[in-house]
Protein backbone atom coordinates (compact mmCIF):
# COMPACT_ATOMS: atom_id res chain seq x y z
CA UNK A 1 0.00 0.00 0.00
CA UNK A 2 1.34 3.41 -0.93
CA UNK A 3 1.77 5.91 1.90
CA UNK A 4 -0.84 8.17 0.30
CA UNK A 5 -3.56 5.52 0.53
CA UNK A 6 -6.20 5.89 3.22
CA UNK A 7 -6.04 2.89 5.54
CA UNK A 8 -8.75 2.49 8.20
CA UNK A 9 -8.24 -0.30 10.72
CA UNK A 10 -10.35 -1.67 13.56
CA UNK A 11 -9.40 -0.17 16.92
CA UNK A 12 -6.14 -1.59 18.25
CA UNK A 13 -5.78 -1.65 22.06
CA UNK A 14 -2.03 -1.12 21.65
CA UNK A 15 -2.69 2.44 20.48
CA UNK A 16 -3.22 3.58 24.07
CA UNK A 17 0.06 1.98 25.17
CA UNK A 18 1.90 3.49 22.21
CA UNK A 19 0.47 6.91 23.11
CA UNK A 20 1.67 6.56 26.72
CA UNK A 21 5.16 5.55 25.59
CA UNK A 22 5.45 8.38 23.06
CA UNK A 23 4.04 10.93 25.49
CA UNK A 24 6.60 9.86 28.10
CA UNK A 25 9.42 10.08 25.54
CA UNK A 26 8.42 13.63 24.56
CA UNK A 27 7.79 14.80 28.12
CA UNK A 28 11.20 13.54 29.19
CA UNK A 29 12.87 15.40 26.34
CA UNK A 30 10.86 18.62 26.61
CA UNK A 31 11.19 19.00 30.39
CA UNK A 32 9.28 22.10 31.53
CA UNK A 33 8.12 23.31 28.12
CA UNK A 34 5.02 21.09 28.15
CA UNK A 35 2.23 21.46 30.71
CA UNK A 36 0.20 18.42 29.64
CA UNK A 37 -0.26 15.92 26.85
CA UNK A 38 -3.52 14.48 25.53
CA UNK A 39 -4.28 11.50 23.31
CA UNK A 40 -6.73 12.89 20.74
CA UNK A 41 -8.03 11.72 17.40
CA UNK A 42 -9.68 8.43 16.56
CA UNK A 43 -7.00 6.20 18.09
CA UNK A 44 -7.95 7.68 21.49
CA UNK A 45 -11.49 6.25 21.32
CA UNK A 46 -11.75 2.53 22.12
CA UNK A 47 -13.76 0.68 19.49
CA UNK A 48 -13.43 3.42 16.88
CA UNK A 49 -11.92 2.45 13.53
CA UNK A 50 -9.00 4.71 12.64
CA UNK A 51 -5.98 5.35 10.50
CA UNK A 52 -3.01 3.82 12.38
CA UNK A 53 -1.77 7.29 13.34
CA UNK A 54 -1.47 8.54 16.91
CA UNK A 55 -2.46 12.15 17.50
CA UNK A 56 -0.84 13.78 20.51
CA UNK A 57 -1.83 17.22 21.67
CA UNK A 58 0.79 19.02 23.74
CA UNK A 59 -0.21 21.99 25.85
CA UNK A 60 2.83 24.26 26.10
CA UNK A 61 3.78 27.20 28.32
CA UNK A 62 3.84 29.60 25.36
CA UNK A 63 3.49 29.69 21.58
CA UNK A 64 7.25 29.51 21.12
CA UNK A 65 7.95 27.08 24.00
CA UNK A 66 9.00 24.26 21.65
CA UNK A 67 11.00 26.34 19.19
CA UNK A 68 14.24 25.97 21.14
CA UNK A 69 13.73 22.21 21.20
CA UNK A 70 13.42 21.78 17.45
CA UNK A 71 16.80 20.07 16.93
CA UNK A 72 16.21 17.74 19.88
CA UNK A 73 12.73 16.78 18.64
CA UNK A 74 14.09 16.21 15.13
CA UNK A 75 16.74 14.03 16.78
CA UNK A 76 13.89 11.74 17.87
CA UNK A 77 12.92 11.38 14.20
CA UNK A 78 10.17 13.99 14.02
CA UNK A 79 9.73 16.29 11.05
CA UNK A 80 9.05 19.89 12.07
CA UNK A 81 6.28 21.65 10.12
CA UNK A 82 5.90 24.89 12.09
CA UNK A 83 2.36 26.24 12.34
CA UNK A 84 1.14 24.26 9.31
CA UNK A 85 -1.83 26.52 8.72
CA UNK A 86 -3.01 27.08 12.31
CA UNK A 87 -1.69 30.17 14.06
CA UNK A 88 0.05 29.32 17.31
CA UNK A 89 0.44 25.62 16.59
CA UNK A 90 3.65 23.66 16.25
CA UNK A 91 3.01 20.59 14.10
CA UNK A 92 5.36 17.60 14.10
CA UNK A 93 5.22 14.30 12.24
CA UNK A 94 7.01 11.08 13.14
CA UNK A 95 7.17 8.93 10.01
CA UNK A 96 6.34 5.25 10.14
CA UNK A 97 7.04 2.52 7.58
CA UNK A 98 3.85 3.11 5.55
CA UNK A 99 2.17 6.03 7.31
CA UNK A 100 3.10 8.90 9.57
CA UNK A 101 3.09 7.05 12.86
CA UNK A 102 2.59 10.06 15.13
CA UNK A 103 1.17 13.56 14.63
CA UNK A 104 1.94 16.09 17.36
CA UNK A 105 -0.16 19.23 17.63
CA UNK A 106 1.39 21.60 20.19
CA UNK A 107 -0.57 24.64 21.33
CA UNK A 108 0.03 27.23 24.03
CA UNK A 109 -2.20 26.97 27.11
CA UNK A 110 -5.55 28.62 26.44
CA UNK A 111 -5.50 28.13 22.65
CA UNK A 112 -9.04 27.31 21.43
CA UNK A 113 -7.84 24.30 19.41
CA UNK A 114 -7.03 22.49 22.66
CA UNK A 115 -10.63 22.50 23.82
CA UNK A 116 -11.91 21.63 20.33
CA UNK A 117 -9.74 18.51 20.05
CA UNK A 118 -10.27 17.31 23.62
CA UNK A 119 -14.01 17.97 23.57
CA UNK A 120 -14.45 16.08 20.27
CA UNK A 121 -12.63 13.08 21.78
CA UNK A 122 -14.57 13.26 25.05
CA UNK A 123 -17.89 13.48 23.21
CA UNK A 124 -17.12 10.37 21.17
CA UNK A 125 -16.03 8.55 24.33
CA UNK A 126 -19.34 9.45 26.01
CA UNK A 127 -21.50 8.74 22.94
CA UNK A 128 -20.66 5.30 21.51
CA UNK A 129 -23.37 5.46 18.83
CA UNK A 130 -21.92 8.70 17.48
CA UNK A 131 -18.45 7.12 17.54
CA UNK A 132 -19.76 4.06 15.69
CA UNK A 133 -21.39 6.29 13.07
CA UNK A 134 -18.09 8.10 12.64
CA UNK A 135 -16.27 4.80 12.22
CA UNK A 136 -18.77 3.66 9.58
CA UNK A 137 -18.43 6.94 7.73
CA UNK A 138 -14.63 6.72 7.77
CA UNK A 139 -14.64 3.18 6.41
CA UNK A 140 -17.01 4.19 3.60
CA UNK A 141 -15.01 7.32 2.76
CA UNK A 142 -11.76 5.34 2.77
CA UNK A 143 -13.34 2.97 0.25
CA UNK A 144 -14.48 5.88 -1.93
CA UNK A 145 -11.28 7.94 -1.61
CA UNK A 146 -8.67 5.24 -1.04
CA UNK A 147 -5.93 7.02 -3.00
CA UNK A 148 -6.86 10.60 -2.12
CA UNK A 149 -6.20 11.59 1.50
CA UNK A 150 -7.28 15.18 0.89
CA UNK A 151 -10.68 14.11 -0.51
CA UNK A 152 -11.12 11.66 2.37
CA UNK A 153 -10.39 14.38 4.92
CA UNK A 154 -12.67 16.90 3.22
CA UNK A 155 -15.51 14.39 3.05
CA UNK A 156 -15.38 13.93 6.86
CA UNK A 157 -15.57 17.66 7.58
CA UNK A 158 -19.36 18.04 7.80
CA UNK A 159 -19.66 15.14 10.25
CA UNK A 160 -16.82 16.50 12.37
CA UNK A 161 -18.28 20.04 12.47
CA UNK A 162 -21.71 18.68 13.38
CA UNK A 163 -20.16 16.59 16.16
CA UNK A 164 -18.26 19.62 17.44
CA UNK A 165 -21.55 21.54 17.75
CA UNK A 166 -23.12 18.61 19.61
CA UNK A 167 -20.05 18.37 21.83
CA UNK A 168 -20.14 22.06 22.77
CA UNK A 169 -23.83 21.78 23.72
CA UNK A 170 -23.14 18.60 25.69
CA UNK A 171 -20.26 20.25 27.51
CA UNK A 172 -22.29 23.37 28.31
CA UNK A 173 -25.07 21.22 29.82
CA UNK A 174 -22.54 19.39 32.01
CA UNK A 175 -21.04 22.55 33.52
CA UNK A 176 -22.43 23.64 36.88
CA UNK A 177 -24.63 26.73 36.69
Amino acid sequence: MASTDVLILPHDPSWGRRFAAEAARLLTLLEGAVLSVHHVGSTAVPGLAAKPVLDLLLVTRSESALDGWRAAVEGLGYRWHGEAGIRGRRYLLLPGPDYDAVHVHAFPAGHPEIERHVLFRDYLLAHPRRAAAYGSLKRELARLHRSDRAAYTEAKTAFIRETEVLARGWSARRRPA
